[in-house]
């Protein structure tokens, strides 16, 4: 494959892609970081599709084009979702699919481009990346853009939604320093690290390409035309060397368990005999069941009991309780969807308040108890 020092940055680029993915999966907790594998996926197949299309003979890959573009709508909210869920949340499907419309839409939208014929294509290609050489003759079956909505996705609205959610990522990370204070420093910091470095990436994105709406160009670029293909190979780079500078990054800790030597095996055991307790007796449906009282019933001490429920499942006694009452609500709401009293259920729940339910029940799934009843 003939290839420049640009598609060769590139290529050790995708390499580092791969040795980070698998950096990450060797980890014992790398559910915690799933989002963040994603979203390295989605830069790795960007940089893929360049490669290709960079190459001597990028004329097998013209079916390539513009295939991962619409990928760089999901950098903004994968970052966003691994933010809170390295503060302990959860998003539910809901509220995921509420972000990705954007990615869903221009997905869609780019099938235009997409079924044309691979001469359009070919013409494309050469236009972006190969101008020293002759398009060829190609007639459009249908427009390729419709709306005429190339001009303002590419490159600024791609931008601005990239940077809108990486300030988005950072004020939740800097908001959340007491928590993360109290369970994994080094999470702040690799928080803070990549949202400022997309941040970084969408204004270096916003400039390599100028400010062009619809063939108007109001920002001439001071950076050079492949500028745009570094700015995803920068970013893998950028994370080997910072796993590679704090190996630790990575791993689950916590300052308060840091001293503890039970077993993994000791720890597995008791989190099944615990978890077992409060489904078969029904422990969380208790307005008083606390870490005492489960401590009382189990013979654990609540200290080994808060450890191997964060070190285990990741969450709180609190969280974990939550998780148990609201499942049972969701399913009291469908077995008596026109009866219950929402009210009445909380209380039933274990619940003090109303709004406690509520609160918990929506963060959980995203909609409020009677708008799930509705739906």
């Amino acid at each position: 494959m003939k290839i420049d020092w640009l598609g060769m940055f590139i290529l050790f680029g995708i390499i580092q892609a791969v040795l980070v993915i698998l950096m990450v999966l060797r980890k014992k907790h790398y559910g915690m970081h799933r989002a963040f594998i994603w979203m390295l996926l989605a830069l790795t197949l960007m940089q893929i599709e360049s490669l290709f299309l960079r190459s001597g003979y990028f004329e097998n890959f013209v079916y390539l084009s513009n295939t991962s573009r619409p990928l760089i709508f999901l950098l903004g909210p994968f970052l966003l979702i691994y933010v809170h869920h390295l503060r302990g949340e959860r998003w539910s499907l809901t509220k995921t699919v509420a972000h990705l419309i954007p990615f869903i839409f221009y997905l869609v939208y780019s099938f235009n481009f997409f079924l044309q014929p691979r001469a359009v294509k070919y013409n494309t290609v050469v236009t972006e990346y190969h101008p020293n050489l002759q398009a060829i003759s190609a007639v459009r079956p249908f427009e390729a853009d419709p709306w005429d909505i190339q001009g303002f996705i590419v490159v600024e609205l791609i931008t601005v939604h990239l940077l809108i959610y990486s300030f988005m990522a950072l004020f939740t990370v800097n908001r959340s320093k007491a928590y993360f204070k109290n369970n994994n420093f080094e999470h702040l910091y690799w928080l803070r690290y990549l949202s400022l470095l997309f941040i970084f990436g969408g204004l270096a994105l916003f400039f390599s390409q100028g400010g062009v709406v619809n063939g108007y160009t109001f920002l001439k670029s001071p950076f050079p035309s492949y500028s745009a293909d570094l700015v995803s190979t920068f970013s893998i780079y950028s994370f080997m060397i910072y796993l590679i500078i704090r190996p630790n990054t990575l791993i689950k800790t916590n300052k308060k368990y840091k001293t503890s030597s039970l077993p993994a095996n000791y720890k597995k055991q008791k989190l099944s005999r615990l978890l077992k307790l409060i489904e078969e007796e029904h422990l969380y449906l208790e307005a008083n069941f606390s870490l005492r009282t489960l401590s009382e019933k189990s013979g654990l001490t609540t200290h080994h009991i808060s450890q191997i429920l964060n070190e285990e499942l990741q969450i709180s006694f609190f969280q974990l309780t939550n998780r148990y009452r609201v499942e049972e609500a969701k399913k009291r709401l469908k077995d008596n969807a026109k009866h219950i009293k929402i009210e009445q259920l909380a209380y039933d729940l274990g619940y003090k308040s109303k709004s406690t339910f509520f609160k918990a029940f929506k963060s959980t799934t995203g909609l409020t108890p009677s708008e799930y009843r509705k739906d």
